[in-house]
């Protein structure tokens, strides 16, 4: 009976004739039109946490959240989502730096820049630096500069979770200008809103982020009167209009004063002030390191300065393949070949090609490449193979 009666209410709803199937009722279809002219919101989600950063315990806030710009009659025109990391219990915010920091592309989250170098948390790595097999984790970064800096990631619009508002008009902000004002406002807002206008204040950009940081630095300043304490250039492309050479020049500064910090320098130099290096270097830069770059492969070879212990001993080894002794040289017993002076030369050619391995590059003989590869000139350290006299 319970058999019989299941199917007879199984029968009776396959013989129901189906729903209609068309477009909702106009009713619906206003509510839901109310709902996506909504206006937006802004949110914000907070968590606290401890990182150890040279063997001290930093205790910080993140702050993810989305902030919403605005005209002078109050339409939102987008949402701009942030990531910030405040440390805790700092009694005097007006000392504390507060560093905006943003990727580049153009259209880069600051994704990079956060979970790479600057943020606590960073992706777990390999030694060598390579991406480990999956599942993929994030650790402590313990090379964070969240003991030295409060930090803001920016996502630009159309980045991350950054959107134009109403979407379409994405392209108001995809121009150099309209990228620029939007995030200096966001900077403007995000100051206001969290009482730092007296703190010190720096940009981090990477990539296309620092021609964003060096336009960017102007607008602050006419825009909304705020004066930056310093901007940090990451992969920097602020002279990708220029020659190799010219970039060479400007950066080879900052290698050297790195190469101090780091106490790389000859003994000379490193017992120098940073700010004397510095100076030294730019006149170097400027000066005769631009002069021996101008001459390319016409540099006399015979002026050399400086080079590393590595390409020194190097050249000896292709200097003794090029005065290898023959066969007909190599000393033997009761031969006028079994002199001292030819031993000697075997001697030292078997102790070089031991030490080191050298193919020469093919190239055709009797030509000359009009300019020197990049890579050799962008190493200024290590490369220089004359300085103008």
């Amino acid at each position: 009976m319970l058999c019989g009666a299941a199917i007879l209410v199984c029968a009776a709803a396959c013989a129901q004739p189906p729903q209609a199937s068309g477009p909702p009722a106009p009713a619906k279809q206003e509510e839901k039109g109310k709902e996506d002219k909504k206006p937006p919101e802004e949110k914000v989600s907070q968590t606290r946490h401890t990182i150890q950063i040279g063997g001290k315990d930093v205790k910080y806030t993140a702050t993810a959240g989305t902030m919403l710009l605005k005209k002078e009659d109050g339409t939102a025109t987008a949402s701009i989502f942030y990531i910030a990391y405040i440390k805790d219990d700092v009694p005097d915010t007006t000392k504390r730096p507060l560093t905006f920091a943003f990727n580049g592309g153009p259209g880069s989250s600051s994704v990079w820049l956060q979970l790479g170098a600057l943020g606590p948390k960073r992706v777990a790595m390999d030694p060598e630096g390579n991406a480990l097999p999956p599942p993929y984790k994030l650790v402590d970064n313990e090379y964070s500069i969240l003991d030295l800096t409060d930090l803001v990631f920016i996502d630009p619009v159309s980045t991350g979770f950054s959107r134009a508002i109403p979407e379409q008009d994405a392209k108001n902000f995809h121009g150099i200008n309209g990228d620029l004002e939007s995030v200096a406002d966001f900077i403007r807002l995000y100051t206001t809103r969290n009482s730092r206008w007296t703190s010190p204040k720096f940009l981090a950009g990477e990539s296309y982020g620092t021609t964003r940081s060096a336009e960017l630095s102007s607008v602050l300043q006419q825009r909304h009167q705020i004066y930056l304490n310093g901007i940090v250039l990451v992969s920097s492309v602020a002279f990708a209009n220029w020659g190799a050479d010219d970039r060479s020049k400007f950066f080879l500064p900052t290698y050297v004063t790195s190469a101090w910090y780091h106490h790389l320098l000859p003994p000379d130099l490193q017992k120098e002030t940073v700010e004397a290096v510095a100076q030294a270097a730019r006149q170097f830069a400027h000066g005769d390191y631009a002069a021996a770059l101008e001459k390319g492969d016409s540099c006399p070879r015979p002026s050399i300065r400086r080079r590393s212990r590595s390409w020194r001993a190097s050249r000896a080894f292709r200097r003794s393949i090029s005065r290898r002794p023959t066969c007909a040289s190599a000393p033997t017993a009761g031969s006028r070949n079994s002199s001292a002076t030819s031993a000697a030369r075997w001697a030292a050619w078997i102790r070089v090609s031991k030490a080191w391995t050298w193919t020469p590059p093919a190239r055709p003989p009797n030509t000359i490449r009009a300019r020197p590869p990049t890579r050799a000139r962008m190493s200024p350290c290590s490369r220089i193979t004359c300085a103008a006299s």
